[in-house]
């Protein structure tokens, strides 16, 4: 593909724009969020200039990696160094908390964090609003400034959550809506390049 110039671009990010919106809408139901999106698309990007720099030139060359994808030679190296740290693919370089979807965060918190499960390692039922342990308290944790209330109501909306007798809620056993959309994904992973 040859250059863009800067004026060429509203075009192209226009149209990327309209085909990735009815795909991250169905990954954000199933949160997925901006973080996974922005680390899937630097492997990807780490994968073609790679290939390219391979087929020119015999061998990467991580300058003009950077040249043609516009990454630091330092992040190309980490991702390097993940690709070597998980050879079957993708997945170690994927495992990151910043960035994620929000309520993937919370209840990623809640079945991790000791503090919000029981003695048997399951999440413990928790009360809406008040102290640690409580829905308000895990949100804040887990999901920065964003507003329990907000964060609680978005949980409802994906019905994630499921309230007992007792008015307390705890995460869905059976999370198909997430399972299915992240079915969208199963697809098998390119091969990674030999660092």
């Amino acid at each position: 593909m040859s250059q863009l110039k800067t004026d060429d671009m509203r075009p192209v990010i226009d149209g990327l724009v309209r085909t990735l919106q009815p795909l991250v809408a169905e990954l954000q139901e199933a949160g997925v969020g901006v973080g996974e999106w922005i680390e899937a698309i630097k492997i990807s990007s780490f994968q073609a200039a790679r290939a390219a720099t391979d087929a020119e030139s015999g061998r990467a060359v991580f300058t003009r990696m950077s040249v043609r994808t516009g990454m630091t030679r330092t992040e190309l190296m980490r991702l390097r160094r993940a690709f070597a740290g998980a050879a079957a693919g993708a997945d170690g370089v994927m495992r990151r908390m910043i960035g994620r979807q929000r309520t993937a965060r919370v209840l990623d918190g809640w079945r991790s964090d000791p503090a919000y499960r029981d003695a048997a390692g399951e999440p413990l039922p928790l009360p809406a609003h008040g102290p640690a342990p409580s829905l308000q308290s895990l949100i804040k944790t887990y999901a920065g400034d964003v507003p329990a209330s907000s964060l609680l109501a978005e949980l409802h909306r994906l019905r994630l959550l499921e309230s007992l007798p007792d008015g307390r809620l705890r995460p869905r056993p059976d999370e198909q809506r997430r399972a299915q959309a992240l079915a969208l994904l199963r697809t098998p992973p390119p091969t990674p390049l030999a660092p």
